[in-house]
């Protein structure tokens, strides 16, 4: 049984301590997100897996693009990334350059529309335009099964899941639902133990996961 007090039985408790500078903010391998209850928009603290802060992030509502901020502060002052959705028209075909702290394109984000159809996919891409990496829900059967109308009674067996691979097959991580009484997910790239992929490319992966896709 999951403790309410700690939701991540594999993860210690929260230990108060400074989390560094930006730059070993992003130096993770698990991400936490942990959706604000009750909020506008999307509204989240990302936490490491002591459960300290690392960013804030915010995106406002009433927008035709979804540019999204990530911040450290939770002021929301000093942006670490921005993502920046490219079409305010694009539905299917959703895509997003994520830029660093100085609006310096690092990479992008593009949603594989009509195959995303019968399974979510994602590719991402780093600043060149190589692709570096996939991101598809975790299996076909519970792919087509989450479309069947109805069928989100069965909750956790359903819950869409990502698993995150490099363009050649081989496991990158995963992006894991939590169901708690606020929505928490996890992103976790323990696997890329090279750490070929991005750190920041991986936090707006994360975000724009849970932004772009439904629950």
């Amino acid at each position: 049984m999951t403790d309410a007090a700690n939701p991540y039985p594999d993860i210690p408790l929260p230990v108060l301590g400074d989390v560094g500078t930006a730059s070993e903010r992003f130096e993770q391998d698990k991400f936490l997100l942990n959706q604000k209850a009750l909020s506008l928009g999307g509204k989240y603290t990302i936490f490491d897996e002591a459960e300290r802060p690392l960013f804030y992030v915010d995106r406002p509502i009433f927008r035709f693009k979804a540019h999204i901020g990530v911040y450290e502060d939770e002021a929301r002052t000093r942006k670490a990334l921005t993502l920046l959705q490219d079409s305010a028209l694009a539905i299917i075909n959703l895509s997003f350059t994520v830029l660093d702290a100085g609006e310096r394109p690092i990479g992008s984000l593009r949603r594989q529309g009509w195959l995303s159809i019968l399974r979510r996919t994602w590719k991402v891409y780093d600043a060149a335009g190589q692709e570096i990496a996939q991101a598809h829900e975790d299996s076909w059967w519970k792919a087509i099964l989450r479309r069947i109308p109805y069928l989100e009674i069965l909750g956790d067996l359903l819950r869409t899941n990502f698993i995150i691979t490099r363009p050649d097959g081989s496991l990158l991580g995963h992006f894991l639902r939590r169901f708690t009484l606020v929505d928490k997910y996890v992103m976790d790239v323990t696997p890329d133990s090279s750490r070929t992929l991005d750190r920041r490319i991986v936090v707006g992966l994360a975000v724009v996961l849970d932004n772009a896709e439904s629950r």
